[in-house]
């Protein structure tokens, strides 16, 4: 799987040796991805400072969460502590967790870089 500046999701089989699926996920450039484990749901980090969770099954969007104060440029999973980090040009990192299906991500705390100079993450 890959996002790029294209605004675009693309799913490859590595099987079929071939890209099996294209989707536009909004008009902002996309930064990162990552799938949630044992889930068909890819966490998605964009430039419109959002955070948008896609489910693979149905092929659409099902959840977008305004994350940060600037773009987001990155995404990691804790696998042991099941929470997201969020990484943002803002500065800033932001700490997630609820991924259950009934449940809307929510930021657990936020983390304030603790810069002196205009650095970004």
């Amino acid at each position: 799987m890959s996002v790029g500046y294209d605004a675009k999701l693309k799913v490859f089989s590595i099987s079929l040796k071939r890209q099996i699926r294209s989707a536009n996920i909004g008009n902002m450039p996309l930064s990162s991805l990552i799938q949630l484990p044992n889930m068909n749901v890819i966490v998605i980090g964009s430039f419109d400072n959002n955070i948008i969770l896609y489910d693979l099954d149905f092929g659409k969007v099902i959840q977008t969460v305004i994350a940060h104060e600037d773009a987001v440029t990155c995404l990691a999973w804790g696998k042991k502590s099941k929470l997201l980090a969020s990484g943002s040009s803002d500065c800033t990192v932001k700490i997630w967790k609820s991924f259950a299906e009934t449940d809307i991500i929510k930021p657990l705390e936020c983390l304030e870089s603790q810069l002196d100079h205009n650095s970004q993450l």
